[in-house]
């Protein structure tokens, strides 16, 4: 039996959900209940905070590689030095 899980679900409603369908379909004797005051809804919550947590990061980790969506001017700089721009740095102190 292969257990995978479809990490295309980006928010925290939808990891929910796919968390629980998953519970549900391979662990139906651990947790019956699924009520808001169950302790396997809360450790499902918990679970999805974290991944939707992760997406968000993930997003913004990727939207700074992009040269059209880059928002940071060190990543800006950092793209335009990896496609060959002579960039000048800091200068020295004269006396």
């Amino acid at each position: 039996m292969d257990k995978k899980i479809s990490y295309l679900e980006r928010d925290f409603i939808g990891c929910r959900e796919a968390l629980k369908d998953f519970s549900k379909k391979y662990y139906p004797d651990l947790a019956i209940d699924y009520d808001d005051a169950s302790v396997a809804s809360w450790m499902i919550d918990l679970v999805a905070a974290a991944m939707d947590s992760s997406m968000y990061h993930l997003d913004r980790v990727y939207q700074e590689t992009n040269i059209d969506s880059a928002n940071e001017k060190s990543s800006l700089y950092a793209l335009a030095r990896n496609n060959g721009l002579k960039m000048p740095g800091p200068k020295g102190a004269m006396a």
